[in-house]
Formats: C-alpha cells, sequence, structure tokens
C-alpha cells in the first residue's frame, strides 16, 4: 500500500489567520505530489515542501481567489525564476481556464501568460483522473460558482470538500473515506440559514457529514481561529461524531 499523507500547507478561510495562510494542501503517495488548492501564502510553504520538478499536479477546486490567487507566484517561480524544467500540470474546474485568461489580460496583457507556464486542463467533473497511484473523483458542491470537492484514493482515501453548504453530494462522494478534510468557516450556521444562502458548514454540520458518510477521521479546515474560543467548532462536530476531530493545523503532516 502506498505511503500517503497530507500536509497542510494553509488552512484558513477567505482570509488568512494571524501567521497563516489560505487553502493549500500536499497529498503525497509513494512519490506522487498533488496540490489541492493554492490560496494565497500557499507557494512560498509549496516550495519548502517539494520542488516544483517534483510536483505531479496542481488540482483547483474553484475559482475564488482564496483558493488559486497564488498561482500567480507559482507561475512567476517557472516563468522569471526557472524553478521547472516543464510546465506544471494544472488542472482546473470547468470555466478555470478562462478565468485565468482574464487574469492573465489584468495582469501581462496576456491571456497565454498562465497557459504558457502552466500545462492547463479542465477536469471533467463525471470522469476519473489517474495521477501516478492516486485516484481522483469530483463531485459538484453547494457554492456559488462551480465548486467541486475531490476524492484522492491511493490503497486508502482522502476527500477534500473545497467550499459548500450542506449538500447530499459531499456525503455520497466522502462515504467510507479515510480522512474527510472539511470546511468549517462558520461558527454558527444560523445567518446563512437567515439569509437562505447556504454556502459554507459549521463544526456541527461537517460533523454531521462525517457521521454520515462513516468516515475515519475528520479535519476541520477553512475556519476562521477566534482568539477567544479556538476550540469553537472541533466542540461542534465532536458533539456529533464519535471519530477523530482535529483542526487542520498548518505545516503538520497527517498519515492517511
Amino acid at each position: 500500500m502506498p505511503d500517503f499523507h497530507l500536509t497542510v500547507l494553509g488552512s484558513g478561510p477567505s482570509w488568512p489567520n494571524p501567521g497563516g495562510a489560505c487553502s493549500g494542501y500536499l497529498a503525497s503517495a509513494n512519490g506522487t505530489r498533488i496540490l489541492l488548492d493554492c490560496g494565497p501564502g500557499v507557494a512560498g510553504r509549496l516550495l519548502a515542501n517539494v520542488s516544483l520538478r517534483d510536483l505531479s499536479a496542481i488540482v483547483i477546486s474553484h475559482m475564488h481567489p482564496d483558493h488559486f490567487l497564488d498561482l500567480v507566484a507559482v507561475r512567476n517561480a517557472v516563468t522569471y525564476g526557472g524553478q521547472s524544467d516543464r510546465p506544471p500540470r494544472l488542472l482546473l474546474p470547468p470555466g478555470g481556464a478562462d478565468v485565468l485568461a482574464a487574469l492573465g489580460r489584468v495582469l501581462d496583457g496576456d491571456e497565454h501568460a498562465f497557459a504558457r507556464a502552466f500545462d492547463v486542463g479542465e477536469y471533467d467533473p463525471s470522469a476519473t483522473v489517474e495521477i501516478g497511484p492516486c485516484s481522483l473523483s469530483f463531485r459538484r458542491m453547494r457554492h456559488p460558482v462551480p465548486a467541486f470537492a475531490t476524492r484522492v484514493e491511493a490503497g486508502r482515501a482522502l476527500v477534500f470538500s473545497g467550499d459548500t453548504g450542506p449538500c447530499e453530494a459531499l456525503v455520497a462522494l466522502a462515504r467510507g473515506a479515510d480522512m474527510l478534510l472539511c470546511e468549517s468557516t462558520l461558527v454558527s450556521a444560523e445567518g446563512e440559514s437567515a439569509k437562505g444562502e447556504r454556502m459554507h458548514l459549521s463544526g456541527a454540520e461537517a460533523g454531521q457529514i462525517a457521521r454520515e458518510a462513516g468516515v475515519s477521521r475528520l479535519l476541520l479546515t477553512h475556519m476562521p481561529i477566534d482568539p477567544d474560543d479556538p476550540e469553537r467548532q472541533l466542540r461542534d462536530a465532536r458533539a456529533v461524531f464519535s471519530g477523530a476531530v482535529e483542526h487542520a493545523a498548518e505545516g503538520r503532516r497527517y498519515a492517511i
């Protein structure tokens, strides 16, 4: 069975927690290294863990800036810094290539700026992507833009929710997973529920999804750390899920 582990590079919400970074998670299995999301602050931490020459792929869950904006820094490292002798493979959600083309026009007046630096493709959410010993599958989540959870299987299974409100699709994708890396943006779901705009999860809702899916372990991420009560979401998740629950600690490596 492959040596399968996850290194948390950034776990903040749409802004970094103090001293932290936004979304970025390095999944590694027998020398295959896949970066899940590349939010602000992630690029430097990525380079501290792996050379771009040895990075197998970058997979972006959705095209909100806190999940992809450090692709600018990675692109600069490739284009100007000579950090890789080949364009890193970049897998975007449907429509993501147009977003990067527009960003290239804004930053450089060149819609092909990212296409030259990366081997760009858009994944088909109904298909499976094979990268080394890893098999990746996707499911559409509940969010204002097209957003996709990712299941990475390499003997064992890691599921990353990306951003989402409560939805059965996440329960289905996470069914029986060894680890669910699940967003927990909300201290309470009451505010979103009152507006009828469910685009994020609370700790209790993440715990409920983990319980319904029968996962072994739950890591809470994309969550603001309240200095007055940093354990709030963890307590709420543990109240409904009897398995192991932790905050996805930046810089920590987890065995899957």
